[in-house]
C-alpha cells in the first residue's frame, strides 16, 4: 500500500523505502537461525543431577539453599534426600530452614515431628531420616 501511496503522490519516495527497509530487515533478524536454540530438557536422573542438587543444598547463597530445600520435595526421588534435608535444619538462614522442615513434613505424608529451631524435634527427625 506504500507504494499506490507514493504513486499517488501522497507519501515520500524517501520515508516510503526507508519504512519498507526496516521492516524487511526486522523481519530478517527475526527469522535468522544464529545457532542458540533454546532447548527445553527435563532434568536427568542419576548421578548429574544428584551432584547438582547437593550443590544447591550447600550454595553459599542462601536464597538458592531455599530454593533446593523447597524443590527436593517434587523430585520423584524426594525420599533419597530426607538426610540432607535434616541437615538443612541446622542452616543458619531462618528461611532455608522453614523450606527444608516444609519438605520433611511432606515427606513424611504430613506428619510433622517439631519445628526446624527445636533440638528435640532434630534429634527426631534424624532419627526418622538417618
Amino acid at each position: 500500500y506504500r507504494v499506490a501511496l507514493v504513486v499517488a503522490k501522497k507519501y515520500s519516495a524517501g520515508k516510503a523505502f526507508f519504512q519498507v527497509g526496516i521492516a524487511a530487515l526486522f523481519c530478517m533478524v527475526l527469522l535468522v537461525n544464529r545457532g542458540e536454540e533454546a532447548t527445553l530438557t527435563a532434568p536427568r536422573a542419576g548421578a548429574a543431577g544428584t551432584a547438582d542438587v547437593k550443590a544447591l543444598l550447600a550454595d553459599k547463597n542462601p536464597v538458592v539453599r531455599a530454593l533446593a530445600a523447597e524443590v527436593v520435595r517434587n523430585r520423584q526421588d524426594a525420599s533419597g534426600w530426607a538426610p540432607a534435608l535434616v541437615q538443612a535444619l541446622s542452616d543458619p538462614d531462618a528461611t532455608v530452614r522453614e523450606e527444608a522442615h516444609r519438605s520433611l513434613v511432606e515427606l513424611n505424608l504430613g506428619e510433622d515431628l517439631g519445628a526446624p529451631g527445636d533440638p528435640a524435634a532434630l534429634a527426631a527427625w534424624k532419627k526418622r531420616f538417618p
